[in-house]
């Protein structure tokens, strides 16, 4: 039996009893940035290198310069791992930049956060059976950066729930499809995977599948896509660290190919579990 753990400023405590301040900017503009990443093969971060570049780069962007270092951070995570006692978990990192002390953003020292919880698995029936999405108008929120501003997915997202679909999509002014809620898409016509460019986060999961997909004989493309592109497919996915790849078999209701997982569903999600598996221990041996 493990228990979820949260580090806060590098004071460790049990997931209920962590805390933050509420002049924390964080909780009183909204100023944050995050990366949620997961374990293998017993406590080993995955893409920790990626993870860590992309939320500094985000929190420069805030004001905020980086305050710790791969090694810190990993170090933390195995700190964690061994406290929760779990399998393996669900990390995520966060930065705000601190304690308000006058005006509106006046802060100077910025609060660093570790939540540690238990990985939960999905549902096998997300990639045996496939989900179905919903798409609404909106962006995110200074989209290549990854916030904790959700406001402008919210409504999107709870629609999504009440009609049975696990994930909501972004279409912008312009009419294209850029990003899910908590995901990217991806999409399959032929033997060519499409990512959608522009006005999404550049995604680690998808930059990892893009290196399975190739190796596995798909060409890869970068292109802007609308609803009925989406519509037309012949599969789509959405990725995600934690849920890495999962197939899509209905969009606004419309069934995707045949309305059932593709073949080249099953075959990448195999192929990018054993491929993050392989990743984590050579960064773990790499940062020895």
């Amino acid at each position: 039996m493990g228990q979820d753990y949260v580090l806060v400023n590098d004071e460790l405590s049990p997931a209920e009893e962590a805390s933050v301040s509420v002049f924390d900017l964080g909780f009183m503009r909204g100023v944050g940035v995050f990366e949620t990443l997961r374990t293998y093969a017993g406590g080993l971060p995955h893409a920790l290198p990626a993870h860590r570049e992309r939320m500094w780069n985000a929190a420069k962007v805030l004001g905020i310069e980086s305050i710790k270092t791969e090694s810190e951070i990993r170090a933390d995570i195995a700190k964690l791992y061994e406290l929760c006692g779990y399998e393996e978990l669900r990390i995520n990192l966060m930065v705000t930049p601190g304690i308000n002390n006058d005006g509106l953003f006046n802060a100077t020292t910025p609060t660093w956060v570790v939540i540690a919880k238990q990985l939960k698995v999905f549902p096998a029936e997300y990639y045996t059976d496939g989900i179905k999405t919903v798409t609404f108008e909106g962006e995110r929120f200074m989209p290549q950066l990854k916030t904790t501003n959700y406001l402008a997915g919210r409504q999107g997202y709870m629609a999504g729930l009440e009609k049975g679909a696990s994930e909501a999509f972004y279409v912008n002014a312009d009419g294209y499809v850029t990003e899910g809620v908590t995901s990217n898409i991806l999409v399959l016509k032929g033997q060519t995977m499409y990512e959608v460019e522009g006005g999404c986060l550049e995604g680690i999961t998808k930059a990892g599948i893009k290196i399975v997909a190739e190796q596995s004989g798909l060409t890869w493309e970068k292109t802007m896509l609308k609803r009925d592109d989406i519509y037309a497919a012949d599969e789509v996915y959405i990725t995600s660290s934690v849920r890495e790849i999962v197939p899509v078999i209905a969009v606004d209701d419309h069934q995707i190919g045949d309305g059932a997982v593709g073949p080249v569903a099953k075959q990448l999600k195999d192929a990018y579990h054993q491929f993050c598996i392989d990743e984590v221990q050579s960064d773990a041996a790499a940062s020895v």
